[in-house]
């Protein structure tokens, strides 16, 4: 059993995390990242950081994920000493490939250090976070860490972790076990960007922490971290705020190996049950969240108890919680269509399509990405997936889909009906466009057929139009974009694609904004709600012009549903500036959010306002374009962009007012 749990424990993806001490004070050896012990709990928030370092000569555009790696092997830090042996300060100088890299003080009052903001938005690139601590004897310890990309651990000079991930960073998502020496430690984190979030947390767990790492592994079903955490000494007996122990949680999910084990650890089986531990006292609980807290339940159809009976008639006879959280999910969560607004537990199906998307074109599923060596074709038209006609099926999928919009909904089904158990093979019977009828399979791995493009990027489509591309609001800079813009000021036309941008930072949208007004304008307006009254707070988001010269010539934007949040901030105070919307509706929600903790380890995150953008409310509806484009079979066959080149003869033509229909579906024969 030892050794086995050992194994668990090598596999584990895990980062190394320190408590936050007492503040340094002047003269300390690191000079601003020095601890006198870890104090358990508490997350590390003072580093010495240096970066960021290129993966590659030009890291704007895509990298291959070979290049990646070997950076992540590469010793930027030889110059003094290499990883294993630096101890920096903040007069050290790196010098790599004629640049020149300074450590800096980070002193952050949040967990979470975001690494673009001491070391910029630059995506593929590396950085480094150093700090020491004293320790008053040897000691063995389990520490905590997130990162946001790729990452490896130093401790004492000595290599003990590395952990290749993608992710967010969540809190304590990677643990280790490590030994202390008595007197000074030093601690060495290397961060790599891979286009995500760049960003990391770190800190020693205490008891209190170890408990609640056992409620929350129990609660996701995590078998090997419930052996680990045990083994570890955390307390069996643990209780989360609602009173409830792992070993109910255990029982409310059907987990009988874990109770079993949880009782061989010293579990008590006689504590009571609190309240909300059954499915129709959840349901209650549940209800009552949403009605204090989410925006307008009545803008969403909940005019009244409707729902609320709907679904208790549903999971009236359900055995226990995890049977009934699913179908809650559907009936009072989901359908709110509300990306800001989902409902979390633990134990959920690991489910993934196959590498390539389809969409909806001219009543008809069709192949709209796939990687080139897969077998297929853009524009293939799908026929059946798995023996099942592939229209049949959208339609089963089209009344449950996930959305806003009706666009966002064709998405949300055009995905979902290829989904299923992770690594599972799916088989599609295809017409291309040769009109031959031809099968294949393929396995249920992700990746939706296409490889993320830098954030920021842009080109001259002609000596008449100018053209840039960003992709999310985050990790790159206002300064850049002014970069990418100088050189484009002197065409009269200009096209900004925004099109599956999820949003980010409302107020790196605002300053891309500020670079095409000449006075301010309205990006959006919310109306935030005080929990458990019907009173709002509103909240106006003016824009102001930025830069030494603003753009003048005239600007088109395209959207699509996967334009969301701070992107649909940016959408709307473009539309005030003047700009035309091209392609789609964006998808449309209700504002920001927060977590409300329920019982037994389910998470609720609620929107917290009800925004209107471009002067109308965008939640269940989107912002609308002035002109709604789509494209046909022929498009995707030819690997035209019919939105980018609406676009361009809009702005090479005589201006017309736009008008501003009602986006709808298409109706069959469209």
């Amino acid at each position: 059993m030892e050794g086995c749990l050992a194994s668990f424990v090598n596999l584990l993806s895990v980062c190394l995390s320190v408590a936050n001490g007492p503040a340094a004070s002047a003269g300390t050896p690191a000079e601003g990242a020095f601890y006198r012990e870890l104090e358990p709990g508490a997350y590390m928030r003072q580093w010495l950081v240096c970066g960021p370092f290129p993966v590659a000569p030009d890291s704007q555009g895509p990298v291959e994920e070979r290049v990646q790696r070997q950076a992540f092997y590469r010793d930027y830090l030889v110059q003094h000493g290499g990883e294993a042996e630096i101890e920096p300060n903040v007069a050290m100088v790196h010098r790599y490939e004629g640049q020149e890299y300074r450590w800096q003080r980070v002193a952050n009052d949040d967990q979470v250090i975001d690494l673009a903001e001491y070391c910029g938005g630059k995506e593929h690139a590396v950085a480094y976070a150093w700090a020491e601590f004293d320790m008053p004897a040897a000691t063995r310890g389990l520490l905590g860490v997130a990162t946001g990309g790729p990452v490896r651990v130093w401790l004492n000079g000595e290599a003990i972790h590395e952990n290749w991930v993608s992710r967010s960073p969540e809190p304590d998502a990677d643990l280790l076990f490590v030994r202390f020496q008595a007197g000074r430690n030093r601690l060495l984190l290397k961060v790599q960007n891979r286009g995500g979030a760049w960003a990391f947390a770190c800190r020693r767990l205490d008891a209190r922490t170890l408990g609640d790492k056992l409620l929350a592994a129990v609660g996701g079903g995590e078998w090997g971290m419930v052996q680990v955490l045990l083994v570890q000494g955390a307390d069996a007996n643990a209780k989360d705020k609602y009173g409830f122990t792992a070993l109910h949680l255990a029982r409310m999910r059907g987990q009988q190996e874990v109770e079993k084990l949880l009782l061989q650890k010293g579990a008590d089986p006689n504590v009571p049950l609190p309240a909300g531990g059954t499915p129709l006292e959840f349901l209650d609980t549940l209800w009552a969240a949403l009605k204090e807290n989410y925006p307008m339940l009545e803008y969403a159809g909940a005019f009244d108890e409707s729902w609320y009976e709907q679904c208790k008639k549903e999971i009236k006879d359900t055995k226990d919680l995890n049977e009934a959280l699913p179908i809650m999910d559907a009936l009072l969560v989901r359908r709110l269509n509300d990306y800001h607004t989902g409902l979390f537990w633990g134990h959920r199906l690991d489910r993934a399509g196959p590498p390539l998307r389809v969409t909806l074109a001219e009543e008809q599923i069709v192949i709209a990405q796939c990687s080139p060596d897969l077998g297929v074709a853009c524009g293939d038209i799908v026929l059946e997936i798995d023996g099942t006609a592939a229209r049949e099926r959208f339609d089963q999928e089209i009344p449950r889909a996930f959305g806003a919009t009706w666009y966002a909904r064709a998405d949300s089904a055009c995905r979902t009906m290829l989904e299923g158990r992770q690594g599972s093979p799916i088989t599609l019977k295809l017409r291309n466009a040769q009109d031959e009828v031809y099968e294949k399979t393929l396995t249920r791995a992700g990746g939706g057929g296409s490889k993320p493009g830098p954030v920021l990027s842009s080109r001259i489509l002609d000596d008449r139009l100018g053209y840039i591309r960003i992709r999310g609001w985050g990790r790159f800079a206002p300064d850049e974009f002014d970069k990418l813009l100088e050189p484009l000021r002197d065409k009269p036309g200009l096209v900004i694609d925004v099109r599956d941008n999820g949003g980010g930072s409302d107020r790196l949208a605002e300053m891309v904004i500020g670079r095409f007004i000449t006075q301010p304008v309205v990006a959006s307006i919310s109306f935030q709600r005080r929990a458990g009254t019907n009173l709002y707070e509103k909240i106006v988001f003016t824009v102001q012009p930025r830069g030494p010269w603003c753009y003048t010539g005239r600007v088109a934007v395209l959207t699509n549903a996967g334009c969301a949040s701070a992107c649909e901030h940016f959408v709307s105070g473009m539309l005030e500036a003047g700009a035309l919307l091209i392609g789609t509706p964006t998808t449309g929600a209700c504002g920001w959010s927060k977590e409300i903790p329920l019982p037994g380890g389910v998470r609720l995150r609620c929107a917290l306002t009800f925004p209107l953008h471009g002067k109308v409310p965008s939640p269940l509806h989107g912002i609308e374009p002035h002109y709604l484009v789509r494209p046909t079979i022929a498009d995707l066959r030819a690997a035209r962009d019919p939105v980018l080149e609406k676009a361009t003869a809009l702005l090479t033509s005589p201006p017309v007012q736009p008008t501003h229909p009602p986006a709808r579906p298409p109706t069959p024969g469209e």
